[in-house]
């Protein structure tokens, strides 16, 4: 941020206020100033201003809070948040970096759906597209949106989806399911070695939005005769890497 010529300190303060108040709610205006080592009178203005605008409000024994104002534009602001179209680059450098297909997709009912790909620069080409719905238990993609749910969601979904066998190392056992899928979670990422398609190995990990819950996941796919258990850490490195940032764009802290 120092290095950015257009920054207004001005700004920076309005922000640096909001930000501590979200952290230490109830603050008083000592507090405020001192600990962000700014002036009193700089800080009373803009603490007034903040609340004449209803983004902060004090209490009766005088200490200041976030107001609603905040929440309302919070609100806005995430239901025009496009998911696909903020992972979208990010896809990119990673089939880029990675040489594997990538994608995005989020949870709709009992099955997954892709909402972005990214080719690799590779000849292989996968058979999936946009759109595309895919099954919950065989694909990396799928078994994250299904490991971040709650395990009483995670039991019922499992009793009402068929665990079809799309090729001869497809799960079919629902209690060794209920298993990985307690693994995913711990892990961070999930993978799909042959599950749903023959020669091609994926691995996914999620994307968080502001409240620190799951709204999508990324995947990456290739042969899984490229994967050496080095090349896969690189792999889950760069994935979940990916994941951070884009989770970062639509909202999360940045120590999710």
């Amino acid at each position: 941020m120092e290095n950015n010529p257009y920054r207004v300190p001005g700004v920076e303060r309005v922000i640096d206020i909001l930000e501590y108040l979200s952290e230490h709610p109830q603050s008083s205006l000592t507090n405020i100033y001192q600990d962000l080592g700014l002036a009193k009178s700089t800080t009373y203005g803009i603490v007034l201003t903040l609340i004449d605008r209803g983004y902060i409000r004090k209490d009766v024994s005088g200490g200041f809070y976030l107001g609603l104002k905040l929440y309302e534009l919070g609100i806005k602001a995430k239901d025009k948040v496009d998911y696909a179209k903020e992972a979208l680059p990010i896809l990119n450098e990673l089939a880029q970096k990675t040489g594997f297909t990538s994608h995005f997709g989020v949870l709709e009912g009992d099955v997954g759906v892709y909402l972005e790909k990214v080719d690799s620069s590779s000849s292989i080409r996968l058979n999936s597209w946009k759109g595309k719905r895919i099954y919950l238990h065989c694909t990396s993609l799928g078994k994250v949106l299904l490991a971040y749910r709650t395990l009483p969601e995670i039991i019922e979904v499992l009793e009402r989806i068929s665990l079809e066998p799309l090729t001869n190392k497809t799960i079919t056992d629902k209690e060794t399911l209920l298993s990985e899928l307690l693994q995913v979670k711990k892990n961070g990422f999930a993978v799909d070695a042959e599950e749903n398609e023959a020669d091609i190995t994926c691995i996914a990990a999620p994307v968080f939005d502001y409240a620190g819950k799951i709204v999508g996941a990324v995947s990456i796919s290739g042969l899984t005769s490229w994967i050496t258990p080095q090349k896969k850490e690189e792999l889950v490195l760069l994935l979940k890497s990916a994941c951070k940032r884009i989770s970062e764009h639509i909202g999360a802290k940045k120590n999710e």
